[in-house]
């Protein structure tokens, strides 16, 4: 079984409803969930914390308790206020992470070593168009 936690260094009040709105264009519901900030999430024991801050402006957290760490460093989709670019960013951003779980989950998780699991992850990265 996989559980996904999200959180932010900086997160808004609520989440961006453009970010709703492609979530739901994919069948995702996510009305009514709250930003949480990464200290939140901090303390929990993780497989695997993958980190998609953007590094040109923020310095990515450590997670002390995870087994294993990614950087699938993406661009900042909320950046955009324009809508239909903020549409079209959130999209891209979609895209490039969906692609990049889906690789992720088609390995045998269970079976590999954190190191096995850094480098698998850190391949399906380099492997990945730039969003």
């Amino acid at each position: 079984m996989v559980e996904a936690e999200s959180a932010g260094s900086r997160p808004a009040a609520r989440v961006n409803p453009f970010a709703e709105e492609v979530l739901a264009h994919h069948g995702i519901t996510w009305s009514g969930r709250t930003p949480k900030h990464v200290d939140d999430v901090m303390a929990q024991p993780f497989d695997l914390a993958i980190t998609v801050c953007d590094n040109a402006r923020d310095a990515c957290p450590i997670f002390p308790n995870a087994r294993a760490h990614v950087h699938w460093g993406l661009p900042d989709p909320a950046d955009h206020t324009e809508p239909e670019a903020a549409r079209g960013a959130f999209a891209i951003a979609y895209a490039s992470l969906s692609a990049r779980v889906t690789a992720l989950l088609a390995l045998p998780l269970e079976s590999m070593s954190p190191a096995e699991l850094s480098a698998a992850a850190a391949q399906i990265h380099a492997g990945s168009p730039a969003a």
